[in-house]
């Protein structure tokens, strides 16, 4: 390998690293061996992932060895980009605090490496202070990547409740008092539903500027040096930058991953205006190729309603595509005003009796007409005395964190009013195959508890269920 340096780093018990460098070698990198794990299936997603992911906010790979056998196992041996300045945990031990546009910059970059994974078909990347790493430009890069697997909806649920999360982490160590109107930015961008508007609400909050790597009142040395031409990647002391992956192939190229090699080299630039830059950039990209958004379906204990990002339909990770409407089926952005229902009769007795037979009626093909069905279902089991807890199974999705929320506030005083959608506007806003996202516009005049919401709906064996409500 012809490396002139090699000396160890902190690691995993089940792996060695070493920093090496070379006249071969494109600057320090970081060589990572490890056992290879046992059986036939020998994938390796993690590396997959790294490969494919086009983004200088994923480490990427700078080399793969062959596969050695030692003492009769197999390892393999990686060339990984050097994390020059360590990872986010040591830098908020080291420094204690952080300036407002530190915090911006690391959270721009983590949010444009998760919509890298994500626009490439992968999800699930660890998103903790010893998972995100700053390259040798001062880049702030995804590198723990062990738990990736295909894009599935569940797993950008996941990585937007990981995003909202760190972000709070971040934005809490801020000590130039914009802390929290920050991290109110990153939940108004992840409620919008895409990582430009997430990109977008940040830089509207808070300018972004280089992360100083040195202690406060020590030498500046180990600062990202910001200056240069509107695109160039600043250099720090400790040598060449490795190339950027959007030079080496790959790709860069597609159109799903734009947005965030966008964001990116913006985030390498940091010439004094990122802020109105990356903006003007994003927000014209945004027009030109709208990104189509997903819902998540996991709520935060704040009430947050995170959203998850699809990729763009060029690159979407799922082969399958919305199915044609058919009759008697709602098309995205049709609204539908939900007729009245009639309440002065009494109650059932059974509550969960009343609840399946209106979750059941629900048309199977029309996720529009089984959300009106399902929320008239909640609303009875509310409604009725006592309140009984099977009654919400009929019509909330088996598994869904949404069943323990909604139990809890059988009992609560006035939950009746704020379920209550008779006359409601409903509206197909998307749907992916088996999911469906339906916004819910109340009547304020006659049900002016409710408030504005947007449902995410499954369809199961058992028909539409409710997954998860957004504010």
């Amino acid at each position: 390998m012809g490396a002139s340096e090699c000396r160890p780093v902190g690691s995993p018990t089940d792996e060695v690293r070493l920093t090496v460098s070379g006249d071969r070698l494109p600057g320090r990198c970081l060589l990572r061996v490890r056992e290879r794990p046992p059986g036939p299936d020998r994938a390796c997603p993690e590396l997959d992932a790294r490969a494919v992911a086009a983004s200088e906010h994923v480490v990427g790979i700078v080399g793969v060895s062959a596969v050695r056998r030692v003492r009769g196992r197999e390892v393999d041996a990686v060339l990984l980009e050097a994390p020059e300045h360590g990872d986010l945990e040591c830098l908020l031990a080291r420094r204690g605090g952080i300036r407002s546009g530190e915090a911006a910059t690391i959270l721009l970059g983590v949010a444009a490496g998760v919509g890298a994974l994500h626009a490439s078909g992968w999800a699930g990347p660890e998103l903790t202070g010893p998972g995100i790493v700053f390259l040798g430009d001062g880049c702030p890069a995804l590198d723990a990547l062990d738990g990736v697997e295909p894009w599935t909806a569940e797993g950008a649920v996941t990585d937007a409740e990981r995003f909202y999360a760190l972000g709070r982490t971040v934005c809490l160590r801020v000590v130039d008092g914009s802390g929290m109107r920050l991290f109110g930015a990153v939940e108004d961008g992840l409620r919008q539903g895409s990582w430009t508007a997430l990109a977008e609400a940040v830089l509207r909050a808070v300018a972004p500027e280089p992360v100083a790597f040195a202690d406060p009142g020590q030498s500046e040395a180990g600062r990202v040096d910001a200056t240069g031409s509107d695109w160039a990647v600043g250099l720090t002391a400790s040598g060449p930058p490795v190339p950027s992956r959007s030079a080496r192939g790959g790709v860069a190229g597609r159109p799903g991953v734009r947005i965030a090699l966008l964001a990116s080299r913006a985030m390498d630039a940091l010439d004094g205006r990122p802020g109105r830059a990356l903006g003007r950039r994003l927000r014209a990209f945004a027009r030109r190729r709208p990104v189509l958004v997903a819902v998540a379906a996991v709520p935060v204990v704040t009430a947050v309603a995170l959203i998850a990002l699809l990729p763009s339909s060029g690159t979407a990770p799922a082969p399958a595509t919305a199915p044609a409407p058919v009759p008697g089926e709602r098309v995205p952005g049709e609204r539908v005003e939900e007729p009245e229902v009639s309440h002065s009769g009494p109650v059932p007795a059974t509550a969960s009796a009343a609840a399946s037979a209106a979750a059941s009626a629900a048309p199977e093909s029309d996720p529009v007409e089984a959300a009106r069905a399902i929320l008239a279902a909640r609303h009875s089991c509310f409604v009725a005395r006592p309140p009984r807890t099977d009654c919400l199974t009929a019509v909330l999705d088996d598994g869904s964190p949404l069943i323990a929320e909604e139990t809890a506030a059988l009992a609560e005083k006035g939950a009746s009013g704020a379920r209550d959608y008779r006359g409601a506007q409903l509206s197909l806003v998307e749907r992916w195959g088996a999911a469906a996202l339906i916004s819910a516009a109340p009547d304020a005049a006659r049900t002016p508890k409710s408030e504005p919401a947007s449902l995410l709906l499954v369809r199961s064996e058992a028909g539409w269920r409710l997954r998860a409500v957004y504010p």
